[in-house]
């Protein structure tokens, strides 16, 4: 499914003009200058694409080897389960849920919720009748409602560098005090950096939820923290396309959370 997604991606690149914020265009260029040098801006269908291809292969795959390790998933074997994801861009939960689901056989029956700002994405989001994509501003109010687990994944360092953390962290423990149910899971994955919030979060989000287990591919690590060993891709990236996929996991970190009764 997701291969089909890098392909549709690809097959936009190769029609879409520059839109300016590099001469000659390069996207990948202007992807390293949202990370280390300025606010992140996901408003350029070009640079997206770039970005689903550069980045999405190892994404997924760092999703799916937490989901091996955690076992998470195993609890909802033949049984629906609901995801909302917050901040889901092009929603690598999803695709790595669907295929971890569909090559365990654990006929669990996904129910995905995406909320995000950018439509930018949608070319590369999954077209099928079990997700939904909602256009939110996650600086306002928004519901945690019936979500079995919820998903934050590498949205988080984006707000922190564009100054929205503290109003997000405001609403998400609304949402969590208000709406999420005793026994449902918090899932955030983000980058594994001081700097880009790591801390911050898990510091904030602590006393409305409570942290069950924290994992990390590589890099930074604390005593109980439970390393994930695998860092393969689990797709071929090898399809000829305009952007090459790196070929590898990152630094990232992946904290559980519960909500308790």
């Amino acid at each position: 499914m997701f291969l089909n997604a890098m392909r549709d991606c690809n097959n936009e690149i190769s029609s879409l003009e520059c839109c300016g914020d590099r001469s000659p265009c390069n996207c990948e260029n202007s992807l390293t200058e949202d990370y280390y040098h300025r606010n992140d801006s996901y408003n350029c269908q070009k640079k997206m694409d770039t970005y689903v291809i550069k980045y999405g292969p190892s994404y997924i795959s760092e999703i799916y080897h937490y989901l091996e390790v955690s076992q998470i998933l195993t609890r909802f074997r033949n049984s629906p389960l609901n995801i909302i994801s917050l901040g889901c861009g092009f929603a690598p939960d999803y695709y790595a849920i669907s295929k971890y689901n569909q090559d365990n056989q654990l006929n669990i029956q996904i129910n995905y919720t995406g909320l995000d700002l950018s439509t930018f994405w949608n070319t590369a989001r999954p077209n099928v009748q079990n997700c939904t994509f909602r256009q939110t501003n996650l600086t306002e109010s928004f519901s945690l409602k019936d979500a079995h687990i919820v998903f934050i994944c590498k949205s988080f360092s984006t707000m922190y560098k564009n100054g929205m953390h503290a109003q997000f962290l405001q609403n998400l423990t609304s949402a969590i005090n208000q709406d999420m149910s005793p026994g449902s899971i918090l899932v955030f994955i983000d980058v594994n950096h001081i700097g880009l919030g790591r801390d911050v979060f898990d510091d904030n989000i602590s006393s409305a939820i409570s942290p069950i287990n924290k994992y990390h591919f590589k890099g930074y690590s604390e005593l109980d923290w439970i390393i994930i060993n695998n860092n393969n891709v689990i797709y071929n990236i090898n399809q000829g396309l305009f952007v090459e996929s790196i070929p590898n996991t990152n630094d990232t970190i992946i904290f559980e959370y519960r909500k308790e009764s």
